[in-house]
């Protein structure tokens, strides 16, 4: 949440228009189950930069303080000690006093009716621990609160916020720190705290944990405070008010520097508290058990602590965190008288100065959480610090330390115990009874959420394979569409083949007829030829033969010089071999006629021969 900016603080009349009316409480109990945001939520926004002032308080403006502290969410009995302490009036409900041990508890009245009693210039605080009314709280375990709405968290909230705002318009004023439960129950949103530390009825109210921390978040950013430092305006150290405590459980080092410095950030910073106490720097320590100053318990198991007690310089310092009726586990209790009947508070450690005790231990374990009894906390006398201003002057401090312990019920116990017994047992049966409804309702609702969401498998696996059969069935389609326009087209190129086979085969016997009448053709022409070369090498051998017995029968004459031929004698050549030349196709010139031994060399080019 982001803190707004302010100019001026409003004045005690227009404070009214911050209270949570009865129709914005009636409003917001639907929200919380719907889980939307609180319709008021815009009203602490506005009112926190007017009422989220600095940590350290002006001793001058109360002149009397009450402390206590870890209520964890027991809202009965914070209504019974306010009552008995004359702090508040509760309002009259259906003719008489509302109760707080009844359904009472529940009327919007209570938050938007009840009237601040305690008068002017008082202050009231709880040191930490609003939340978590239950121990190791698991599952169906029955509550010890009695709370069969779960609604008491946001119930004492809503009741401290509107206290708050009736107490500033006299000068008085209402205050909680954080404790180690609101941190991380809240503010962190533990799964662990949720988990042990929350009752079944409040988780059953909120929903969930996110839901919860939602709505009680707001809550804090209107009283982000980790400590409070009461001083006098010569900023004498009166009183300290935290959770756990300022020193370290394992090196027993000073927290109050760190404490005031995380004190200043939160003031300073613009985003609000959830912002600051999640850096790392804050976080860490914050959520250590030994080192946060929500969680050391070392000052109710020290048996030095005065002596650590005085390096603080604060007249009183006032702890939460440890229950007073555990002398077990804290010596510093042993002697305190806390106990199951009665809910005390401790003082220790006699300031040197003063005279008065220097620690106060104020956690009176006042939540039903803590007992077992039904009406353990009805009866359960418990007390809660005061402090008075000291009036005269002097070293004694600016306040009396003094006690109020609310008025012994045991008489009445006595007296009424039977009808108390039974009023309470029959309250108990009843919220009971209506857990086990509840419990049945759910289951019911469990076991119809079952058989919805089986039928709704079985509808969406139905509708599934519909849509499957339906893609195959397309597929399939598309398939055999394809696969036949395939044969088509495969069944029309093979005819396309076929025919082109045929025709070319019908081409080829063409050829094939064509190749055998030129085969013919050519072997005829052959035969010719061969006949004509026979006939013309025949008569060739004859005119060789008469040639060869011319010549053997006179010399020959010269073929084509004639008488004027120089050649002479056997050079010159027959006229018949010049004739014969000629007729194959050679002139031969006049040369030497050749000796009668040499044979006539005959042409044969052009002859085929078979």
């Amino acid at each position: 949440m982001t803190k707004p900016t302010a100019n001026e603080r409003p004045s005690d009349a227009s404070l009214d228009e911050y209270l949570i009316s009865c129709d914005e409480f009636k409003d917001s109990l639907d929200d919380i189950r719907a889980k939307r945001t609180i319709n008021f939520i815009s009203k602490l926004e506005k009112i926190s930069p007017f009422v989220c002032k600095s940590h350290v308080i002006n001793c001058e403006q109360y002149d009397q303080v009450y402390i206590t502290s870890d209520l964890h969410a027991d809202f009965r009995k914070l209504l019974q000690l306010l009552s008995d302490s004359r702090l508040i009036e509760l309002p009259q409900i259906n003719g008489k006093m509302a109760d707080p041990y009844s359904d009472d508890v529940y009327h919007p009245d209570i938050i938007c009716n009840t009237t601040w009693k305690g008068g002017s210039k008082v202050l009231f605080v709880i040191a930490g621990d609003i939340v978590d009314g239950c121990r190791m709280c698991k599952d169906f375990q029955k509550t010890q609160l009695n709370d069969t709405v779960g609604s008491f968290e946001f119930l004492s909230l809503c009741f401290l916020y509107n206290l708050r705002i009736q107490a500033l318009k006299i000068k008085s004023n209402v205050l909680f720190t954080i404790g180690n439960h609101d941190l991380h129950s809240v503010l962190l949103n533990d799964a662990y705290f949720w988990d042990n530390y929350v009752d079944f009825s409040a988780k059953t109210f909120f929903g969930d944990s996110e839901n919860r921390s939602k709505v009680l978040s707001p809550f804090y950013e209107v009283s982000p405070y980790f400590m409070l430092s009461l001083e006098t305006t010569n900023a004498n150290k009166e009183v300290a008010v935290v959770h756990g405590g300022f020193h370290r459980e394992d090196d027993r080092s000073e927290l109050l520097k760190w404490c005031t410095l995380l004190q200043q950030t939160v003031e300073s910073q613009a985003q609000g508290l959830h912002d600051t106490i999640a850096k790392q720097s804050w976080h860490g320590i914050l959520t250590n058990e030994k080192h946060s100053p929500l969680w050391t318990r070392l000052y109710a198991l020290s048996p030095d602590r005065c002596k650590l007690i005085s390096e603080l310089k604060y007249n009183l310092v006032v702890i939460g965190h440890c229950q007073t009726h555990d002398s077990q586990n804290y010596p510093a209790f042993q002697q305190s008288g806390s106990d199951h009947h009665t809910g005390k508070i401790v003082l220790d450690c006699i300031h040197p100065t003063s005279q008065k005790p220097s620690v106060a231990f104020v956690d009176v374990a006042m939540s039903n959480c803590f007992w077992t009894e039904d009406d353990a906390n009805v009866f359960r006398s418990v007390e809660m610090l005061k402090l008075v201003h000291y009036k005269t002057s002097g070293d004694g401090g600016w306040y009396n330390i003094e006690k109020f312990t609310q008025p012994s019920r045991q008489d009445e116990r006595v007296n009424s115990s039977k009808e108390a017994a039974a009023k309470i047992k029959e309250a108990r049966q009843k919220q009971e009874a209506e857990r086990q409804a509840k419990f049945q309702r759910l289951t019911g609702n469990e076991k119809r959420l079952n058989e919805s969401m089986d039928a709704e498998k079985i509808r969406l696996e139905e509708e599934r394979k519909r849509d499957v059969d339906a893609t195959f069935q397309r597929m399939k389609e598309k398939w055999t569409q394809k696969h036949d326009e395939e044969k088509l087209e495969q069944d029309a190129t093979v005819q396309r083949l076929k025919e082109e086979i045929a025709s070319e085969r019908y081409r080829r016997k063409a050829l094939e007829s064509k190749i055998d009448t030129l085969t013919q053709k050519n072997t005829l022409l052959t035969m010719r030829l061969h006949q004509k070369n026979t006939r013309q090498l025949q008569e060739t051998m004859r005119c060789k033969e008469a040639l060869e017995v011319e010549y053997a029968k006179k010399p020959p004459a010269c073929c084509c010089c004639g008488p004027s031929c120089s050649a002479q004698g056997d050079e010159r050549v027959p006229l018949r071999a010049r004739q014969a030349a000629q007729h194959f196709g050679r002139a031969e010139k006049c040369a030497p006629a050749r000796s009668p031994e040499r044979k006539l060399a005959l042409p044969t080019q052009g002859v085929k021969w078979r």
